[in-house]
């Protein structure tokens, strides 16, 4: 009998014959992972240069980039100078915040009962000063607040326990004793200062009682019109909370955002920025008014800079311009950058109109980004120049605005920002001293040669420094990885792909087209897979093994990297996706002969016979030991197929068997690709895939080009045998039943179906490709071993 690609197991029912005929099915290897936008937005400019105290409204793809209030703000500075100027006797606000804020009622408790002897504060003269008999009253009110202050806090430190329901005898008091104690309090104490603390402690009380009037009466007597203390502060932002007004209480939350960074984020939360105009009509003087457009901007996820220009002009001064700018630069790197460095699009999606990326091809996507990165950069370089305008203006940080411009300037490649990088004064801030650092990368990437040694020496030092900068900041790590894909785009650009492809390494954890969505494995191989050449991967290989490396080379390779079998493999595979089989087999020879069985997915991909097409099992047949011996066995084939031409008919037809199961849709597609997807189709490639990236081996993987090739080969070789052709036929039909498209006019047809009938129109359109076949070889010995292992199938083909 011929060496012959049918041979069939006779094990499945009829019907799992026609199922594994007829549809085909997609393999799943491939899952979706999902990312939030603070995964990989990108931020070269750190915020903190402008203080952590801002750190919860700075630029962020979140409703808060964290929820932390300014625990070292001006209200709680003030409140801690009151309760020294009121002891006097040398107590300082150092000692006031260390005993009043980070304690516990154990803590105080503890403390006065211990006195000189307590580890922990013996020594604090606030502590001591309050034991004095003359300032017991002092003492008795700090008690209270602290006591007040568990009841508070209890659900927040212990989320399990509702302190609020449960009994005073377990903790020895209760919020009504508490309310008891300060009504008498407040009203047996004469001193001004007692009074308006118990008085504040008690509104607080009334407030969450749901008590308007009696916290109207208290915010009247006692706050309303005395601007003396931070209380009235503190009161102001609880107002917010008790008036009807909805555009008053608008207003009373933006004046507690400027004068209460401990509300900050209550204040920011609670904010209508609906009625900004309302609000502003409430205004007394331009600070207010500039305080208001402030907390309205800092709600604003789009473009500020006509609101930062009036508040420019109206509190040039204005303690949230800094947080401000810095938010303008932040959002104009997440509209020109993420995108262009990790293809995810924006952090944050501006103006959405429900439209999804994948909904658009490749080209409307590119063009749609084309269009709004061409309105972003006008809006970078009329933001830039505002900037430029601003230094040296009487209340503004001008070293703040040179790093600000000199950022700008680099994001436009504009040489000019060394200019601004040499006036930031060297006394400035440490943050804006680090932040120099980021500058000098970017600016070395935008005039200087990146392919000159002394370059890339300088290039090696800026990133020592910079990442030892970057690991102690918040949201470093992305951002280093982040300035790793800008170095890998320019390396790229260059064509220097070794360089490109150790700096992507050095951001594998960074959410990008080039490394998501896959396994660990392939993530190391994902940028040069469909990328590389041979000689690229040759150049990673020596570079690894390179005993004297450079400065920059010693950096490239702290990079992970694949295995040596990983990459000999990955060479092979390239070499067999272009058919140079002698080149693949250099490089497979290369691998540990065993790697294929314990390494990646290949045990569980590469199992089936290559050179049948079963129609009956999942497991059909046994795929060569190795890789090796596979690429061996398709060289011995052809090299034997062009010098004998008796058995030319039959290799071929062996070949084109091989090379059909290469396919998408065959067996032992691993040795084409990495991985599959239930969502691969042919065509432009616009989203992170395994798939060819070249129009000519999309050919050979989904429409089997060179399948058909060999094929027709075995046709032409035996051109009287009509067995040949009828297996050749066959194979070609049933390549051509799997990669069909349909026409305009079938796929109108098909809409107009219902599901369940449209199965049947697949079916039809499926069997169309053999009707030749049958009515062509339906006598021959193909015939019969396609239909006797499935006798169904004469049936269905009409017999």
């Amino acid at each position: 009998m011929r060496n012959n690609p049918f041979t069939l197991v006779k094990k499945a029912a009829p019907l799992l014959c026609m199922a594994a005929l007829l549809l085909p099915l997609h393999f799943a290897n491939a899952c979706t992972d999902g990312y939030y936008g603070e995964d990989y937005r990108v931020a070269f400019l750190n915020p903190y240069i402008v203080g952590e105290g801002y750190s919860a409204f700075f630029y962020s793809s979140e409703y808060l980039n964290t929820g932390k209030n300014d625990t070292n703000g001006s209200d709680r500075r003030r409140n801690c100078e009151e309760w020294a100027q009121q002891l006097g006797q040398g107590v300082t606000y150092t000692d006031v915040k260390a005993f009043l804020y980070g304690t516990s009622l154990d803590d105080v408790l503890n403390a006065i009962a211990e006195g000189a002897d307590n580890k922990r504060f013996g020594e604090n003269m606030f502590l001591k000063t309050l034991l004095k008999p003359a300032n017991k009253a002092i003492l008795d009110y700090l008690v209270f607040s602290k006591k007040y202050e568990h009841l508070s806090n209890a659900n927040i430190t212990d989320p399990w326990v509702n302190r609020w329901d449960q009994p005073a005898i377990e903790i020895g008091f209760s919020k009504e004793q508490l309310q008891a104690e300060a009504e008498a309090a407040l009203s047996a104490t004469k001193d001004p200062w007692l009074r308006r603390r118990y008085a504040y402690q008690l509104m607080l009380m009334y407030r969450y009682e749901g008590n308007r009037a009696k916290f109207d009466s208290l915010f009247d007597t006692y706050f309303k019109d005395d601007r003396s203390t931070v209380l009235s502060d503190w009161a102001m932002h609880h107002k917010a909370a008790m008036v009807s007004d909805a555009d008053y209480s608008a207003y009373l939350y933006a004046m507690s955002f400027d004068r209460c960074p401990e509300k900050n984020v209550a204040s920011y939360q609670n904010f209508d920025k609906k009625r900004l105009a309302q609000a502003l009509s409430f205004a007394q003087n331009d600070h207010e008014r500039a305080s208001i457009l402030a907390l309205f901007e800092i709600k604003n996820p789009g473009r500020s800079l006509a609101n930062i220009q009036k508040i420019t002009t109206l509190d040039p001064g204005n303690r949230f311009l800094p947080l401000l700018l810095v938010r303008e630069v932040n959002k104009l790197e997440d509209w020109l950058l993420t995108d262009r460095l990790t293809d995810q699009g924006p952090a944050i999606f501006i103006g959405y109109d429900g439209t999804m990326r994948w909904d658009l091809s490749g080209q409307q996507w590119n063009n749609y980004l084309k269009v709004n990165r061409q309105k972003d950069q006008r809006y970078l370089a009329e933001f830039r120049g505002f900037i430029v305008k601003t230094i040296g203006q009487k209340g503004m940080d001008s070293n703040l605005l040179h790093l600000l411009a000199a950022h700008l300037l680099n994001m436009e490649k504009d040489p000019a920002a060394a200019g601004q990088l040499a006036a930031i004064s060297g006394q400035s801030s440490q943050g804006i001293q680090e932040q120099k650092a980021t500058e000098e990368m970017l600016l070395l990437l935008n005039r200087e040669d990146i392919s000159k040694p002394a370059t890339q020496d300088k290039m090696a030092a800026l990133l020592t420094q910079l990442k030892g900068i970057y690991k102690t900041n918040p949201k470093g790590a992305r951002n280093f990885e982040a300035l790793n894909l800008l170095l890998k785009e320019a390396y790229q650009q260059q064509g220097n792909l070794l360089y490109a492809y150790c700096f992507n390494n050095h951001a594998l954890d960074l959410p990008s087209k080039d490394h998501t969505f896959s396994t660990a494995y392939y993530s190391l191989l994902n940028f040069l897979d469909w990328k590389a050449s041979e000689k690229d991967i040759d150049d990673v290989l020596a570079l690894i093994g390179k005993p004297d490396k450079t400065a920059l080379e010693k950096y490239l390779t702290q990079a992970y990297f694949p295995s040596r079998n990983a990459l000999l493999d990955l060479r092979g595979t390239i070499s067999f996706r272009k058919n140079d089989l002698p080149e693949a087999l250099a490089a497979f020879s290369k691998v540990e002969q065993d790697f294929w069985k314990t390494k990646y997915e290949f045990n569980a991909n590469l199992i089936s016979d290559p050179f049948v097409i079963w129609k009956d099992s999942t497991h059909r047949g046994d795929f060569p030991a190795t890789k090796t011996a596979f690429v061996q066995r398709l060289i011995d084939l052809e090299t034997t197929a062009k010098t004998d031409p008796a058995k030319a008919a039959d290799n071929y037809l062996l070949l084109g068997t091989a090379w059909l199961n290469c396919t998408h849709r065959g067996k032992s597609w691993m040795m084409f690709c990495y991985g599959q997807s239930i969502n691969d189709m042919p065509g432009e490639v616009d989203f992170n895939t395994y798939l060819p990236r070249s129009r000519e081996l999309t050919d050979v993987y989904f429409y089997g080009t060179r399948a058909q090739e060999y094929l027709n080969k075995a046709k032409a070789a035996a051109p009287n045998d009509r067995e040949v052709a009828a297996r050749a036929d066959y194979l070609l039909a049933r390549k051509n039943s799997i990669v069909y498209q349909l026409t305009p006019a079938e796929q109108a047809e098909l809409d107009k179906l219902q599901w369940g009938e449209q199965g049947n129109f697949y079916r039809k359109k499926e069997m169309s490709f053999y009707k030749s076949w049958v009515a062509n070889y339906k006598e021959t010995e193909a015939w019969n071993e396609v239909t006797d292992i499935c006798p169904v199938l004469r049936t269905y083909f009409g017999m």
